[in-house]
Protein backbone atom coordinates (compact mmCIF):
# COMPACT_ATOMS: atom_id res chain seq x y z
CA UNK A 1 0.00 0.00 0.00
CA UNK A 2 2.93 2.58 0.66
CA UNK A 3 4.05 1.65 -2.90
CA UNK A 4 1.05 3.47 -3.76
CA UNK A 5 1.59 7.22 -3.13
CA UNK A 6 -0.41 9.95 -4.99
CA UNK A 7 -3.11 7.39 -5.53
CA UNK A 8 -6.64 6.44 -3.98
CA UNK A 9 -6.38 3.09 -2.12
CA UNK A 10 -9.23 1.77 -0.40
CA UNK A 11 -9.05 -1.45 1.80
CA UNK A 12 -12.44 -3.47 2.95
CA UNK A 13 -13.03 -6.02 5.10
CA UNK A 14 -15.41 -8.09 7.32
CA UNK A 15 -13.33 -7.78 9.99
CA UNK A 16 -12.90 -4.81 12.19
CA UNK A 17 -9.85 -6.05 13.72
CA UNK A 18 -8.10 -6.26 10.32
CA UNK A 19 -9.23 -3.20 9.60
CA UNK A 20 -7.65 -1.64 13.24
CA UNK A 21 -4.44 -3.68 12.61
CA UNK A 22 -3.60 -2.41 9.18
CA UNK A 23 -4.69 1.02 9.71
CA UNK A 24 -2.00 0.95 12.73
CA UNK A 25 0.50 -0.49 10.91
CA UNK A 26 0.47 2.06 8.57
CA UNK A 27 -0.11 5.40 10.89
CA UNK A 28 3.32 4.99 11.62
CA UNK A 29 4.65 4.81 8.02
CA UNK A 30 2.36 6.70 5.86
CA UNK A 31 2.24 10.45 6.12
CA UNK A 32 -0.50 11.35 3.36
CA UNK A 33 -4.15 10.97 4.47
CA UNK A 34 -5.43 7.50 6.59
CA UNK A 35 -9.16 7.42 7.37
CA UNK A 36 -10.29 4.05 9.19
CA UNK A 37 -14.40 3.38 8.45
CA UNK A 38 -15.64 0.94 10.93
CA UNK A 39 -18.73 -0.22 11.98
CA UNK A 40 -18.82 0.04 15.41
CA UNK A 41 -22.50 0.90 16.11
CA UNK A 42 -26.33 0.37 15.07
CA UNK A 43 -27.22 3.45 15.86
CA UNK A 44 -28.76 5.02 12.39
CA UNK A 45 -27.43 8.67 13.14
CA UNK A 46 -23.95 6.93 14.24
CA UNK A 47 -23.82 5.30 10.75
CA UNK A 48 -25.01 8.10 8.86
CA UNK A 49 -22.65 10.17 10.22
CA UNK A 50 -19.77 7.25 9.01
CA UNK A 51 -21.27 7.76 5.81
CA UNK A 52 -21.24 11.50 5.31
CA UNK A 53 -17.50 11.86 6.58
CA UNK A 54 -16.47 8.40 3.97
CA UNK A 55 -18.53 10.87 1.30
CA UNK A 56 -16.65 13.92 1.98
CA UNK A 57 -12.96 12.13 1.85
CA UNK A 58 -14.05 10.50 -1.41
CA UNK A 59 -15.10 13.73 -3.05
CA UNK A 60 -12.33 15.96 -1.61
CA UNK A 61 -9.17 13.92 -1.22
CA UNK A 62 -7.20 13.80 -4.22
CA UNK A 63 -4.62 11.26 -2.20
CA UNK A 64 -5.87 8.87 0.95
CA UNK A 65 -5.28 5.00 2.32
CA UNK A 66 -8.91 4.06 3.51
CA UNK A 67 -9.97 1.12 5.45
CA UNK A 68 -13.84 0.41 4.98
CA UNK A 69 -15.88 -2.03 6.91
CA UNK A 70 -17.51 -3.97 4.13
CA UNK A 71 -21.07 -3.40 6.10
CA UNK A 72 -21.08 0.04 5.64
CA UNK A 73 -19.67 -0.07 2.09
CA UNK A 74 -23.14 -1.93 0.72
CA UNK A 75 -25.18 -0.04 3.04
CA UNK A 76 -27.49 2.28 1.72
CA UNK A 77 -28.93 4.90 4.75
CA UNK A 78 -29.97 7.44 2.33
CA UNK A 79 -31.17 7.67 -1.23
CA UNK A 80 -30.25 11.27 -1.19
CA UNK A 81 -28.37 13.92 1.16
CA UNK A 82 -30.35 16.61 1.69
CA UNK A 83 -28.26 19.63 2.97
CA UNK A 84 -28.66 23.25 4.24
CA UNK A 85 -25.74 25.75 4.60
CA UNK A 86 -25.85 28.24 6.69
CA UNK A 87 -23.38 31.11 7.12
CA UNK A 88 -23.12 33.97 9.55
CA UNK A 89 -24.06 37.28 8.25
CA UNK A 90 -26.95 35.71 6.53
CA UNK A 91 -30.87 35.87 7.62
CA UNK A 92 -32.53 32.68 8.00
CA UNK A 93 -35.99 32.15 9.39
CA UNK A 94 -35.71 29.64 12.33
CA UNK A 95 -38.42 28.27 11.87
CA UNK A 96 -37.78 26.85 8.70
CA UNK A 97 -34.95 25.62 10.09
CA UNK A 98 -36.32 23.43 12.79
CA UNK A 99 -38.42 22.58 9.60
CA UNK A 100 -35.71 21.05 7.76
CA UNK A 101 -34.68 19.25 10.82
CA UNK A 102 -37.90 17.56 11.66
CA UNK A 103 -38.49 16.87 8.14
CA UNK A 104 -34.84 15.04 7.94
CA UNK A 105 -35.61 13.11 11.32
CA UNK A 106 -33.51 15.58 13.54
CA UNK A 107 -35.35 14.88 17.59
CA UNK A 108 -35.97 17.73 19.50
CA UNK A 109 -34.51 17.21 22.79
CA UNK A 110 -34.28 19.46 25.92
CA UNK A 111 -31.10 18.99 26.67
CA UNK A 112 -28.96 17.32 23.58
CA UNK A 113 -27.30 14.08 24.21
CA UNK A 114 -26.87 12.12 21.01
CA UNK A 115 -25.99 12.86 17.34
CA UNK A 116 -29.25 13.64 15.30
CA UNK A 117 -30.51 16.01 18.40
CA UNK A 118 -32.15 19.83 18.37
CA UNK A 119 -33.18 22.05 20.21
CA UNK A 120 -34.29 26.07 20.65
CA UNK A 121 -34.14 28.54 23.39
CA UNK A 122 -35.09 31.82 22.33
CA UNK A 123 -32.53 32.96 19.83
CA UNK A 124 -29.95 30.10 20.11
CA UNK A 125 -30.20 27.04 17.78
CA UNK A 126 -28.52 24.28 18.96
CA UNK A 127 -27.72 20.96 16.50
CA UNK A 128 -26.17 17.76 16.65
CA UNK A 129 -25.86 16.70 13.12
CA UNK A 130 -24.68 13.61 12.26
CA UNK A 131 -21.62 14.09 10.26
CA UNK A 132 -19.93 16.16 13.16
CA UNK A 133 -17.77 15.25 16.46
CA UNK A 134 -19.90 17.71 18.43
CA UNK A 135 -22.98 19.88 18.19
CA UNK A 136 -23.29 23.17 16.85
CA UNK A 137 -24.87 26.24 18.40
CA UNK A 138 -26.62 29.27 16.31
CA UNK A 139 -26.81 32.39 17.77
CA UNK A 140 -29.34 34.90 15.73
CA UNK A 141 -29.75 39.01 16.48
CA UNK A 142 -33.30 38.65 14.84
CA UNK A 143 -33.32 36.80 11.83
CA UNK A 144 -29.76 37.40 11.50
CA UNK A 145 -27.23 34.45 12.10
CA UNK A 146 -24.92 36.34 14.27
CA UNK A 147 -22.16 33.30 15.32
CA UNK A 148 -21.82 29.40 14.86
CA UNK A 149 -20.07 27.49 17.30
CA UNK A 150 -19.39 23.83 17.93
CA UNK A 151 -19.60 23.10 21.93
CA UNK A 152 -18.41 20.31 24.38
CA UNK A 153 -21.88 19.08 24.86
CA UNK A 154 -20.68 18.20 28.84
CA UNK A 155 -19.95 21.12 29.31
CA UNK A 156 -21.91 23.35 26.52
CA UNK A 157 -18.51 25.57 26.33
CA UNK A 158 -17.37 26.62 22.73
CA UNK A 159 -14.30 24.66 21.21
CA UNK A 160 -13.93 26.74 18.13
CA UNK A 161 -15.84 29.29 15.90
CA UNK A 162 -16.97 28.83 12.10
CA UNK A 163 -18.30 31.22 9.77
CA UNK A 164 -20.54 28.74 7.67
CA UNK A 165 -21.66 24.96 8.36
CA UNK A 166 -23.31 21.90 6.16
CA UNK A 167 -25.85 20.43 8.07
CA UNK A 168 -26.79 17.11 6.52
CA UNK A 169 -30.03 14.90 6.75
Amino acid sequence: LLNKAGKKVIYISTSNRNLENYHYSLSEKYKGNLNLFENISSENEELMGININLLNVLKKEKEYIMFVNLEIALSTFFGEINKKRLETGQAYNTNEIVRFLTENNYNYNYMLERKGEWRKRGDILDIFPPGYENPIRLEFFDDELESIRFFDIETQKSIYKTNEIEIYS
